[in-house]
């Protein structure tokens, strides 16, 4: 099934190649009905308003076609893997083996759940207890992400492509993720963009 599956999808492409036609950045009547590709711009971009983490950022920075913000927290996870030992004289025995790590998670793990936590603090923290400190029950977090996860808190409202207006429901596939990070020169955080132009086929 997957090799059928693979040279139906081998010969459409094949076939789009040999019938798509390269068209400008300003709609023409004469491709209607045609498989295009384009080279354009996006223009119409939206400039969001200051997020935590981002006041740092010049507001004109804060431009684009979507801000996504991914809300993790770092804390110790547990894992237990389990072994089956036969034996034909005592009978099976499983034995389980609890380990420790640091992760990052959209989901917070409390830890007073832990099943082994001596074995965390001794063998994995250097003797310190391994403390998941919820983010919820901070002074700050009502003020500043207010979950965990990924959301979406703005989008273009009129994105064009060269001249083409985009169907809303087209935003969401475009475009590159930038992800600010820490600045050499400032101490704040700096937004990367790409200036390179984007390309679309329909």
């Amino acid at each position: 099934w997957n090799e059928t599956h693979l040279n139906i999808a081998i010969g459409t492409v094949l076939a789009a190649e040999s019938a798509y036609m390269e068209v400008p950045c300003r709609p023409q009547a004469g491709y209607d009905g045609h498989l295009v590709h384009a080279s354009c711009y996006f223009t119409g971009l939206a400039t969001f308003p200051p997020q935590p983490g981002l006041a740092n950022l010049p507001q004109s920075t804060l431009t684009g076609i979507r801000l996504l913000r991914l809300v993790e927290v770092y804390q110790w996870h547990e894992t237990l893997k389990s072994k089956t030992i036969r034996d034909p004289i005592k009978g099976n025995r499983i034995i389980n083996t609890w380990s420790y790590s640091l992760q990052w998670s959209t989901v917070f793990e409390d830890s007073s759940y832990f099943s082994k936590p001596t074995t965390c603090r001794y063998n994995f923290n250097n003797g310190n207890p391994c403390v998941n400190v919820d983010p919820s029950k901070q002074d700050w977090w009502d003020t500043g992400p207010g979950g965990l996860g990924l959301d979406e808190l703005g989008k273009a409202d009129d994105l064009r492509f060269g001249s083409y207006t985009m169907p809303h429901e087209f935003v969401n596939t475009v475009g590159k993720l930038c992800n600010p990070s820490p600045s050499s020169e400032d101490p704040g955080l700096s937004w990367r963009t790409s200036p390179n132009p984007a390309s679309f086929s329909a």
